[in-house]
């Protein structure tokens, strides 16, 4: 768990620039993407499929992965009726899903992937934090 907060903290900042530059993206739907947001979908496959026998792939991995939970921590921020866009579902689900999306799409782009993800897990988020303590710390949104 403090592993899953570390990541939020320092990967949180990027998906957040990630997030607003989508959001503010020109009249021709364009923005710019920035980090592991613009690495290939064959990269994370290849990361995923080596990380046991290569430790910089491990590492690539790992970075890519928290970029993800990263993006989609903000946009538990940005979207008022998301509590949690995982909904029921684990950062293993997560990184599952993604490897799915990426080994079908090897050239797309991370961040692509990612937010198409979060379009579909939309669908099954969790509005509310659950009544039991919570696995994370439910934070208050800015305003």
């Amino acid at each position: 768990m403090r592993r899953l907060k570390l990541l939020v903290l320092l990967f949180g900042p990027i998906a957040l620039a990630a997030t607003l530059a989508q959001a503010l993206a020109n009249d021709h739907g364009m923005y710019a993407a920035y980090g592991v947001a613009t690495s290939p979908c064959s990269q994370f496959v290849t990361a995923r499929d080596t990380e046991a026998t290569n430790a910089f792939m491990g590492r690539v991995h790992f970075a890519m992965m928290s970029w993800a939970l990263g993006y989609l921590t903000h946009y538990n921020v940005v979207f008022l009726d998301t509590y949690s866009i995982l909904g029921t579902k684990s950062a293993s689900d997560l990184d599952q899903q993604l490897y799915t999306y990426c080994k079908s799409n090897p050239s797309d782009n991370f961040g692509v992937a990612v937010n198409k993800l979060s379009i579909i897990l939309h669908a099954t988020r969790a509005v509310h934090a659950p009544p039991q303590a919570p696995l994370n710390t439910p934070v208050r949104r800015p305003k």
